[in-house]
């Protein structure tokens, strides 16, 4: 009885880790899904600034030789140089970003692939146990038959008593054997 209970508490503990298994893989593909969506923003981020800093680079580039001339004015100026300086930081922001999520993606990916082994190798180890508690109850099983077998035997034996004087068990179809009792 006490086999039988364990060997119904190792399937349910393997029924938990497979159901463990699936969500945490889940709860990976989201994460790294959320992940690639942020690069996929990030990226369309960078190419629109990437756009807006050469258009104020060169707007910036212009005022600067007419500011230089004289046709322009030292605010003008200096707008258009706040424009470029922001839109560059902007940018490196963005590129930093991306780097960054990159990693994280990488990361992330990583931490799946040690989860999933993690898992697998506990549900291996489980059905390691289950097979083994299944082979004990088999083993029991066997024990106990041939325990029945015997009791049986001893049930329907007689007893004689010998020249030497110990008392022997004839066993029933067995009469060449003799059993000290």
């Amino acid at each position: 009885a006490n086999t039988k209970n364990t060997l119904i508490i190792l399937e349910q503990q393997q029924n938990n880790l497979k159901n463990n298994l699936i969500t945490g893989l889940d709860i990976h593909d989201r994460k790294i899904a959320q992940i690639e969506d942020t690069l996929r923003s990030l990226h369309n981020t960078q190419k629109e600034v990437q756009n807006n800093y050469t258009i104020t680079k060169s707007n910036y580039e212009r005022i600067e030789l007419l500011y230089k001339e004289g046709i322009e004015s030292q605010r003008s100026f200096e707008v258009a140089h706040n424009e470029y300086v922001k839109l560059s930081t902007l940018l490196d922001t963005t590129t930093i970003n991306i780097e960054r999520e990159t990693k994280a993606l990488e990361k992330q990916k990583k931490e799946k692939v040690r989860f999933l082994k993690t898992q697998e190798n506990a549900i291996k180890n489980m059905q390691g146990k289950i097979i083994a508690s299944q082979n004990r109850l088999k083993t029991l099983d066997k024990e106990l038959t041939n325990a029945s077998i015997n009791i049986s035997r001893n049930a329907n034996a007689q007893v004689y008593a010998t020249k030497d004087g110990y008392p022997v068990r004839v066993l029933k179809n067995d009469k060449e054997h003799y059993v000290k009792v």
